[in-house]
């Protein structure tokens, strides 16, 4: 098997270049071996790639027709060869939803991991919140890093949509609360008591921290009678920054700085007597066979856990 699809590249190489003596130098041969390469190529395809003068090589109709497909295998060989290399050297795959990248306690356990165990190759592959689920199930990563909405019990308040068959650490929780602006007369009450969101705007985070949570946050400000307003960007970190410019109480997930600018007015954030759940940071894994790597993760992020 030729991993490096050595043919296809042959053919992209002149298509790119012009001629095959450059084509031939920039892939490092001869030129006759790369004329090889080309016409083994044109009689397993069974059309030629080239139309061939004694002034010039350019692109048949059929080679034009074929040169994204050839790309594309060349892009493929790429991925297939760093997947064997990631195996072979036992490379571990994290998955980690893109917002979770601001939080300090994810840095905190990513960094103390790689302090305590260098030979282990990491990378953190930043994923949308929606594609952590499927990304378990494919195993095109071993473990996922994502926030989870919560009961201030300790129980899941919803099953996490296409997650509920996964193994998870509860690494730290955060209690939800509102952000306010210190003159706002709710900021006033140590806990936002039942009935004080009544007919008031509340910033509300969108679907980017998955469904489950933006879902589940806007229903219990609706039974509490606020009114969602959804801010341009939907982020927890903008969510905030949007209530504060305008006076408006926002959703806190507790993970994010809240906005610091010279021209806002001081903020609190306050937690509601009709707003009682808190955010998790969790660990996933499926229930596939892990390999050494990743276990080695699981183990780190249990202690991690308890600090």
């Amino acid at each position: 098997m030729d991993l490096h699809a050595k043919p296809f590249r042959c053919f992209v190489a002149v298509a790119e270049l012009g001629t095959f003596s450059r084509a031939a130098v920039s892939l490092n041969m001869s030129q006759p071996s790369l004329s090889a390469q080309i016409k083994e190529l044109e009689r397993r395809l069974g059309f030629n790639l080239f139309i061939r003068t004694s002034r010039k090589v350019e692109l048949s109709a059929e080679g034009l027709l074929f040169l994204g497909n050839a790309r594309r295998i060349i892009m493929e060989s790429d991925w297939l060869r760093q997947a064997a290399q990631d195996i072979s050297t036992n490379q571990l795959r994290i998955g980690a939803a893109h917002h979770t990248g601001a939080i300090r306690d994810r840095q905190e356990l990513i960094d103390r991991f790689i302090v305590a165990h260098p030979p282990i190759a990491l990378r953190v592959i930043g994923r949308r919140h929606s594609q952590i689920a499927a990304d378990l199930d494919r195993q095109t990563v071993d473990l996922a890093l994502t926030i989870e909405l919560r009961g201030e019990d300790g129980e899941r308040s919803a099953v996490e949509q296409g997650t509920k068959d996964f193994e998870r650490i509860i690494l730290r929780e955060r209690r939800v609360e509102l952000l306010l602006t210190e003159d706002d007369p709710l900021a006033r009450e140590q806990r936002i008591p039942v009935g004080g969101l009544k007919k008031r705007e509340v910033c509300i985070v969108d679907r980017n921290h998955g469904i489950t949570l933006a879902e589940g946050l806007a229903r219990k400000l609706e039974r509490a009678g606020a009114i969602l307003k959804h801010p341009p960007e939907g982020d927890a970190a903008s969510t905030m920054r949007h209530g504060a410019l305008l006076g408006v109480p926002a959703i806190n997930l507790g993970w994010f700085s809240k906005p610091d600018l010279p021209w806002l007015k001081p903020l609190v954030s306050r937690p509601a007597e009709e707003l009682q759940v808190v955010t998790a940071l969790v660990l996933l894994r499926s229930r596939h066979a892990q390999r050494p790597a990743a276990m080695t993760f699981w183990q780190h992020a249990q202690a991690f856990k308890d600090t």
